[in-house]
This record gives C-alpha cells, sequence and structure tokens, in this order.
C-alpha cells in the first residue's frame, strides 16, 4: 500500500477544485458532537436526529442574531437516512425522523437566509452504519444537488486507505458536473494520520475546500489541547497549504457544552479565531448560556477569523504552559503589517499565569508602533512601540487575544505632543504654518494697569478670598473675556461613528467635546467642517453643534456635543478649520450590553470607600443593571477587587483621563482648568454614547448613589412601566435622601443585613439622578440635560435614591434628624426586603468564595485618608460661606481642582493615563484629544 498510494496521488494531480467557495473560512452549525446519532425520538424529543431539531437551530440562529455574524448554514450530521437505498439506488431520508423530506428542509433554511448541509462517507456504510456513497458517486451527487445541498460533508469510515486519492477526487468532479455550487469537507487526511507520508495538502486543497486532519473533538479541554498540540507539531505542512477556498479543519466549536468552561470557551474561540479555522458550532443553541453565547458573538474575534488574507496564525514561542501565536491581517501594504497574536494557557490545573509579551519578541518591529485592541476586554491600549511590553494574567486553560493595527498605515495626525514621565512635562512642538504670522492681540501697559485695578476692587466688593485665584490667572480669565472668541482651546472627550443608529441617523458622528465657558457665546455661530475619508471617497459636511451646562452658573468649562453626517464607513476623520486640518480618532459603538440597564457611574478620583462600591455593585446586579465606572484614580487594593468584579462580567471600568497639557502661556482660555467637573461633563455623555444603540434605559449616578426599585422587582420592568404610561417623556427622575452606614472594617465581615439594620436615613429629599431613555437622549451635563424641555422629565416621588452620606466609626442609634427605615414591614415605606437582602448576601458570599476575589478583596484596608481632605478641600471649594450665606449657587461651579493631595508611600493608586495629542494651532479653536489609555501608578493619586 505504501508504494501504491504515491503513484495514485501523481495520477490524479491534474485535477483542481475551481468552486468559488470558501473564500473565508466557513462558519454556522453542526449535530455531531451535541446529539451524536441519537435516533430514539420518544425518550428523546428534543435531542434526536430529526428535522425539528434542526428547524429549531436555524431559528435559533436567526433570532439568536448567530446569522447576522457570518454563522450561515446548519449541517445535518450521520443517521439521518434510511437503512436502505431506493429501487434505483437513491439516498431516501428516514421516513419518521424527516417526514418533509430533505428538499423541504432545504427550503426551510433557504427562506431563513442560512445555507443547507448534510453528510455523507465514502465508503461501503457511513460511521453509524448508514448508506454510504461508494460506487454511488454520481447518483447521490445529482441527488443532493436536487435537494439544494449547499454544502456536504464527507466522511472517510468503512473504506480502504488506497481508494481515499481517488475517492475524494471522483465525488468532486461529479458535484462539480451537477452544476450546483456545494462546498465539499472532505475527512481525507485524517484517515491517513498513520501515514503522514502520504498526505498531499497541495493535492488535497486542489480538491476539497476544507478537511480533517485529526480526531474527533469531544467536549473536554483534554480534546480541545490534544488537536491544538497536533496542530502545533504540524504547522509548517498546514500553513503554507492553508488559505480562501482551502482551509484546514480542527473540528468543532463545543461552546455552551457541559464540561466546557468560559476560559476553555474563550480559549478554543481564540485559537480557531487565530488559525483561521473553519467556525461550525455542536451545541444546543436553545438552552445556551448567554456567556458562552457572548463568546461565540464576539465581533472582533470573528473579524479576525475571517480576515481576507486568510492566513493560519503560527505558534512562534511555546513554554511549558503558555503558547504564543501571531497572525497577520489586515490592514496590511508592503512590508507595514498588522497581525493578531494570542496566549494560550494549556494548563487546566494551575493558577494564573503572569505573562510578559515584548512586541519586537513576537514579530511586530515596525518603529511606527502599533495599535493594540485586546479583543475580549475590549479595551484598547493605544499606540504602543516595538520595545513596548504587554502584562497578561492568564487564567488556567484561559487566553489572551490582541488586534496590533499598524501605525504607519492609520497614523493619527498630531502637531502638538505630550507625554508625562512622572511629574514632568515633556513636549513636542510644531507649529501650523498656516497661522505664523498671525500675532495675538495687543495688550497695552496702561490697560494691563487698568484691569488690575478693576479685577481688584470686584474682589473686595464682593469679598471673594483672592487665594483662590492668583493674579494672573484674574488677568487671564478677564483677557479671555475681552477677546471672547479670537482662540481658544477644546477638548475632544470621545468620538464616535454610527453605522446605523436609531436617533442619529444614518453615517452619523457624534462628538463630545469640551471647552472654556466664555468662549461659548459665538460657538454656535461658528462652522465646524467634518471631513469624512474612506478610501478615495472624501465627504465634507456641517456639523450642528449643541451647548450643555446648567443655565446660570458660571462653571469655567462646557459640554459641547457636536453631530454630523459622514459617508459610510469612514478610515478617517478631520476637522477643518481655515485650510487647517486635525485628524480625531474616533470608535464605534457598543454592540452589545451586559444587560438593558446600564448604569453610568461619574469618574472617580482617589477612590478609597470600599464599602460603598461593594454595596452598590451588588444592588445594581441584584435588580438587573450593569455598572460602567469611569476611573481616574483609585487606591490600588479596591482597583484589583473591581478588575476582579469586571473579569467575570458584573460591571465595566473605563479610563477617564485629566488632561496634562502643560498650562499655555498666551491670553486665551486654558485648557487645564476645572479639569475634575469637565471630565464628569464629558464622561456622562460618553456613555451614554458608547451604550445609545444597545441599552433600553440608562442612568447618570455617582458612586454612592444607590437606587432599589419599590414599583418592581427590577430595574428594567421600573422603568419601563414609567415610560409605558409616559411615552413622550424622555426621563425619569428621582430625588435622593442622604443616609448614613456603620463602617466595615474587614470585607469578610461585610453584610447587607447588618448595614441595612442600622441603616439611618435623614428625613429631608435633596435633588437627585436621572434615567434616561437613550433613543431621545443624545447629551448631558453630569446628571441631566439642558438640551431638553423639563416638562417631559418624569418626577417620581414614591421611589427614592439612597445617598451614602456617610460611613461613621461609632454605632448608630436612632436619633435626628435620622429615622431606621421599616425593613420588613408590608407598607409603602419599606426599603427593602428580607428575601432582596438575604439574596444580596448570598451574592456576595458567593462572589467572596472566589480565590481571586478573595486574594484582591482581603488586602482592602480600611482607609480613610483621602477621602475627609477632598470632602473638605470640595466643600470649601463649593459651598463657599459667602454663596450659601446669599443662597447663590449659580455663581459658582462644584470643583475641587485646588484640592492639594499629599502622597503616602504607604498607599498607591493606579491612575488613567494616555497619550496626549494637541493638533496645529486651529483658529477659532485648536483642538486636543488622547489616545492610547492604560492604567499606570506612575502619578500616584490625584483627583
Amino acid at each position: 500500500m505504501r508504494l501504491l498510494l504515491p503513484l495514485i496521488l501523481l495520477v490524479i494531480g491534474v485535477y483542481g477544485l475551481d468552486n468559488g467557495l470558501g473564500r473565508t473560512p466557513p462558519m454556522g452549525w453542526m449535530s455531531w458532537t451535541a446529539f451524536y446519532c441519537e435516533i430514539d425520538c420518544q425518550k428523546h424529543p428534543t435531542g434526536c436526529i430529526n428535522e425539528q431539531l434542526y428547524k429549531d437551530m436555524a431559528d435559533r440562529l436567526v433570532s439568536g442574531g448567530y446569522d447576522k455574524l457570518g454563522y450561515k448554514s446548519v449541517h445535518i450530521d450521520d443517521c439521518w437516512s434510511e437503512m436502505e437505498r431506493d429501487s434505483n439506488g437513491v439516498l431516501v431520508a428516514n421516513k419518521t425522523r424527516f417526514p418533509s423530506g430533505m428538499k423541504t428542509l432545504a427550503k426551510y433554511m433557504h427562506d431563513r437566509g442560512l445555507k443547507f448541509g448534510i453528510y455523507e462517507d465514502y465508503g461501503t456504510k457511513t460511521c453509524g452504519g448508514y448508506p454510504g456513497s461508494y460506487k454511488h458517486e454520481r447518483t447521490d451527487a445529482q441527488t443532493f444537488a436536487a435537494w439544494d445541498v449547499d454544502y456536504l460533508k464527507l466522511d472517510g469510515c468503512n473504506i480502504d486507505q488506497a481508494m481515499m486519492p481517488i475517492g475524494y477526487p471522483l465525488f468532486e468532479k461529479e458535484l462539480n458536473a451537477t452544476g450546483r455550487p456545494i462546498m465539499y469537507s472532505c475527512s481525507w487526511p485524517a484517515y491517513l494520520i498513520d501515514h503522514p507520508e502520504l498526505v498531499n495538502y497541495h493535492l488535497i486543497g486542489k480538491y476539497c475546500n476544507t478537511w480533517r486532519n485529526f480526531d474527533d473533538i469531544n467536549s473536554s479541554w483534554k480534546s480541545i489541547i490534544s488537536i491544538i498540540s497536533y496542530y502545533d507539531k504540524n504547522q509548517d505542512k498546514h500553513i503554507p497549504t492553508h488559505g480562501p477556498g482551502r482551509w484546514h479543519d480542527p473540528d468543532m466549536l463545543v461552546i455552551g457544552n457541559k464540561g466546557i468552561t468560559l476560559d476553555m470557551s474563550i480559549s478554543q474561540f481564540t485559537v480557531w479565531c487565530i488559525w483561521s479555522a473553519p467556525l461550525i458550532m455542536s451545541n444546543d443553541l436553545r438552552i445556551i448560556g448567554d456567556e458562552f453565547k457572548g463568546v461565540l458573538q464576539n465581533k472582533e474575534a470573528i473579524r479576525i477569523n475571517q480576515d481576507p488574507l486568510g492566513i493560519m496564525g503560527r505558534l512562534i514561542k511555546n513554554s511549558t504552559d503558555i503558547a504564543t501565536y501571531v497572525k497577520q491581517i489586515t490592514p496590511s501594504k508592503g512590508d507595514k503589517k498588522s497581525f493578531a497574536f494570542a496566549l494560550l494557557n494549556r494548563n487546566e490545573k494551575k493558577g494564573y499565569e503572569r505573562v510578559e509579551i515584548l512586541l519586537s519578541a513576537i514579530g511586530l518591529t515596525d518603529p511606527a508602533g502599533y495599535y493594540i485592541h485586546d479583543i475580549w476586554a475590549h479595551v484598547d491600549l493605544g499606540l504602543l512601540r516595538p520595545s513596548d511590553s504587554i502584562i497578561v494574567n492568564i487564567a488556567p486553560a484561559g487566553s489572551s487575544f490582541f488586534r496590533a493595527d499598524v501605525a504607519s498605515i492609520h497614523q493619527p495626525i498630531g502637531r502638538r505632543r505630550y507625554k508625562l514621565d512622572n511629574s514632568n512635562v515633556v513636549y513636542e512642538f510644531e507649529k501650523s504654518q498656516a497661522h505664523v504670522n498671525q500675532d495675538y492681540p495687543d495688550i497695552t501697559k496702561n490697560w494691563m494697569i487698568l484691569l488690575f485695578c478693576t479685577v481688584y476692587l470686584y474682589t473686595k466688593v464682593i469679598d471673594i478670598p483672592f487665594r483662590k485665584m492668583n493674579f494672573t490667572e484674574y488677568i487671564i480669565d478677564a483677557i479671555s473675556d475681552r477677546i471672547r472668541f479670537n482662540h481658544t482651546h477644546a477638548y475632544i472627550t470621545s468620538a464616535y461613528y454610527f453605522k446605523n443608529s436609531k436617533s442619529l441617523g444614518k453615517n452619523a458622528v457624534a462628538m463630545v467635546v469640551v471647552m472654556s465657558q466664555r468662549t461659548r457665546s459665538n460657538l454656535e455661530k461658528y462652522e465646524m467642517t467634518l471631513i469624512g475619508t474612506s478610501g478615495n471617497n472624501t465627504l465634507k459636511s456641517q456639523a450642528s453643534i449643541k451647548i450643555e451646562t446648567a443655565e446660570g452658573m458660571s462653571c469655567e468649562y462646557v459640554t459641547v456635543f457636536v453631530q454630523a453626517q459622514t459617508l459610510p464607513n469612514p478610515q478617517k476623520l478631520e476637522i477643518e478649520s481655515q485650510g487647517t486640518r486635525v485628524q480625531i480618532p474616533f470608535r464605534e459603538p457598543r454592540e452589545s450590553a451586559h444587560s438593558p440597564v446600564i448604569i453610568c457611574i461619574s469618574p472617580q478620583f482617589v477612590a478609597e470607600k470600599w464599602q460603598v462600591f461593594l454595596m452598590n455593585i451588588h444592588i445594581v446586579r441584584r435588580y438587573g443593571g450593569h455598572m460602567h465606572i469611569y476611573i481616574t484614580s483609585m487606591v490600588r487594593e479596591l482597583f484589583e477587587t473591581l478588575k476582579v468584579y469586571e473579569s467575570v462580567g458584573i460591571l465595566t471600568l473605563d479610563f477617564w483621563i485629566r488632561m496634562k497639557f502643560e498650562e499655555t502661556k498666551t491670553p486665551y482660555a486654558d485648557p487645564m482648568r476645572n479639569v475634575e467637573w469637565r471630565n464628569q461633563a464629558g464622561a456622562q455623555t460618553d456613555c451614554l454614547l458608547q451604550y445609545k444603540e444597545v441599552a433600553d434605559f440608562i442612568a447618570f449616578f455617582d458612586i454612592d448613589d444607590i437606587l432599589i426599585p419599590r414599583l418592581s422587582h427590577n430595574y428594567h420592568q421600573e422603568f419601563s412601566n414609567h415610560f409605558n404610561a409616559y411615552p413622550d417623556y424622555h426621563s425619569i427622575f428621582y430625588n435622593k435622601r442622604d443616609i448614613a452606614v456603620e463602617r466595615v472594617t474587614n470585607v469578610k465581615d461585610f453584610s447587607f443585613r447588618q448595614i441595612f439594620s442600622t441603616m439611618e436615613i435623614r428625613e429631608e429629599e435633596g435633588y437627585g439622578k436621572s434615567i434616561v431613555n437613550p433613543l431621545k437622549y443624545n447629551s448631558t451635563w453630569i446628571h441631566h440635560s439642558f438640551q431638553l424641555p423639563r416638562n417631559k422629565m418624569l418626577k417620581i416621588y414614591n421611589t427614592e435614591i439612597i445617598h451614602v452620606k456617610d460611613v461613621l466609626e461609632t454605632e448608630l442609634n436612632q436619633s435626628a434628624p435620622f429615622r431606621l427605615p421599616k425593613m420588613f414591614g408590608s407598607d409603602t415605606d419599606t426599603l427593602i426586603g428580607e428575601m432582596d437582602l438575604r439574596s444580596l448576601d448570598i451574592d456576595f458570599q458567593r462572589v467572596f468564595g472566589k480565590n481571586k476575589y478573595r486574594e484582591a478583596a482581603t488586602k482592602m484596608e480600611d482607609k480613610n485618608f483621602y477621602g475627609p481632605i477632598v470632602f473638605d478641600c470640595y466643600n470649601e471649594s463649593f459651598y463657599h460661606p459667602y454663596f450659601v450665606e446669599k443662597k447663590n449657587f449659580k455663581e459658582l461651579c462644584p470643583n475641587a481642582d485646588n484640592c492639594k493631595l499629599p502622597q503616602r508611600d504607604d498607599i498607591k493608586c493606579i491612575h488613567s493615563d494616555a497619550e496626549y495629542v494637541s493638533g496645529p494651532e486651529m483658529y477659532p479653536i485648536t483642538f486636543h484629544y488622547a489616545i492610547g489609555s492604560f492604567w499606570s501608578e506612575d502619578i500616584g493619586c490625584y483627583q
């Protein structure tokens, strides 16, 4: 046989596959691994091989949104036919289990926009003992074409190995002769596994669209790893013979099946995507958990799998447990290549593996660097150079997956670049040639003297403490007032491209900008030109501009919401003014959400009160919300605990940076002022835009705002009831009531029952927060929009937000002005029910029982160092006695920017940082932005 097979291969080598199918790896669903050959429909009515099973899966592909992501085919596997052919030698579907016949079943698929796949075997019988195709090649090919089959899997049981190089090409010839395009999946090399020297992949690729090489998969980590190990060992033979129209098939995806954890699922999907392997699921889509569905529907991973280059990723580094894979992807041009790379932890029993990846060590050597995106965390790591490293902690049987787009092809434009190194600002500056000869306003000596006198007398008359702003700041303020809109700065907090927004329209760009309050007066007259570019196509459009700020409040900065329409799928966005352009970074909004109710938490700075965080996190989870938290800075132990919550999908952490540009020396509005409120305003609108298309309701809260629904068992139902009753309203508004709780000194002692049983609540109500309908809301100033009519905001009086005002050291007693909540009664004053408290404590203990959570949480100390400093400084800055006495809060903007925080070696903070970019000087507005946000400890604790 060893002599016969090579001769046969040489003889048949003239044939070639040219059906034009499978230009990207096929995606769909197949029954075998999930249901095998179960034919007893009486004992297993929902799990047997019958036409209803395949109809059910087709329906789930469509209703579950799988089809829109590329899962377009439903594949019947073995055991579908009668045990004998009919009198004409034609295959017959089992009349009991497939009473409608295969052509009707194919129509069912086609009517839903799906493809129909079927199974046969080249042997005398299939692996399950049903009629095989040996000596019936033409008849079976014609039968499948008559049934409107789109995909054929041809197995290799019960046939001599010597016949495979004859039979598989022969069947391909008969398929082509039918004139119907049928994708052809072969098991040819899998049955030559004991004779690898006889496998010629170049030849197999001429006849087959896909082919199996190794053992059948089953729902176990051992099986997945055995397949991965085989492919790793043979990659030098596989990679050159893999690509569009010809795919090595490592077998089905077993994600969602019993025995496969979430980490294992992520790992299988990661490796299959890095290999450009077929993504054929074998699971029960009727009962699959949302977390496993999320793995299968990760669009970023699928995009890498379906990359048009079709390159099979290569194992480039292999340690005892950690394997590193790299795959070239688009966009690539010449020697400028983009990549995907992944790290796999093969070991399912050891702990987390900490791995550091130097980009240059894995072949990412372009000096311009790469924009790195974490596929599973959905996080942009920013622009990294070949000399940069990424550090990841990989779970047992887990993986990390990244996309690296080469920056030299998609390079954002920035004339002024600042990078913070500890406390020193280092920057490079290139002046825009468009305004080299334009001078700043002439300010005479006499005018300066007059201005000084005016400012000094003004401060004395209204008795504002001069220490709050030094003389230079006053002068710059007054000059800015004088020159108004001559030249100012604006910071682009975020920009999004919406391909088809329900509220913004098609090909919409929404941008969040903050700028000086003083320069806003002429802003509506400013014609902002937005330029979108896609390939050789360019579209200029005029943007609409709306200002968000509290009416009558003289805050230093305002939020500006910019909206425009552009061309489809822009590759570049620019703002143009007087012939000068600045390219702005943008991204697409989220395409999925953990919950239809998103709680947006305004930026946290020097956050340390872990008790408040734990209270809110579990309460939001209990009532069906998902918390999105922006972090400016946070004590390290709390941050590490929240990262564990994030890793299991309970919350999302997001970067919110404090801009660190060098202070300007020119007489116009400085971009460094009023940082805290500027950030809050931008953050809430950013959160709104992120979830605008996927959330039903979005709340704008602070971390100490806790909402317990009283009219329903969950947020979604309560909010739905209100909006259904008032469909033309854009938001609902809850008042808040301050509470005090006893301090918990050790996370092990944390108990909701104890907290709520000793809680004290103030009698009087305070001004609260909003929950909005994102289809009617585009922007907000902190917690509300001032662009929308207030009479369309529904005020709720029978439910209140509890505001955790104080976490007290001493044991609480009932005393004025507090009252104890009636917890367990049936009257309307009941704050929370006993069953809810029990569920909250069970949920916390469940999370606390996880080793990685316990390791992080038990490090949290009962720190209360920065809180009092910020609280006192904030209140002194905001609630100054002059304004408190005059009750004139509209004259001052809340801001803690003047608070000086001492740094302590024993308290470490994690903070958001980024690469800071300034565009060229543009008139009347120079734009600044940040890219590549990352977590850092370099600066310390700041607000």
